[in-house]
């Protein structure tokens, strides 16, 4: 699970700052992994409210995490065949990102 990989980093390297949000390279990779997790994990309705929060809150990373939840959506619609010729697959605007 990315979460333990997340947690096992932060807690051992010296430069990461969670209280702060502040991370090395790995770290914030790894940060955006687990946001995107625990944004799939989620449904789609809290899925839009949590983004909006996030992009009040965390807005240097939300157009990160944002696309990659859309990615992940829209490759999970694609393998089981449920997008429907693009019909419900989610594409993020230029000028959202």
């Amino acid at each position: 699970m990315k979460t333990t990989a997340f947690l096992d980093h932060w807690t051992a390297c010296p430069d990461c700052h969670p209280r702060h949000d502040r991370y090395c390279a790995v770290g914030r990779e790894l940060w955006v992994q687990d946001q995107v997790e625990w944004f799939m994990s989620q449904p789609d309705d809290v899925k839009k409210s949590e983004l909006a929060a996030m992009q009040r809150n965390n807005p240097a990373w939300h157009g990160v995490v944002k696309q990659r939840v859309i990615d992940v959506y829209n490759a999970q619609k694609r393998a089981t065949g449920d997008d429907q010729g693009r019909n419900n697959v989610y594409v993020l605007r230029g000028n959202d990102r």
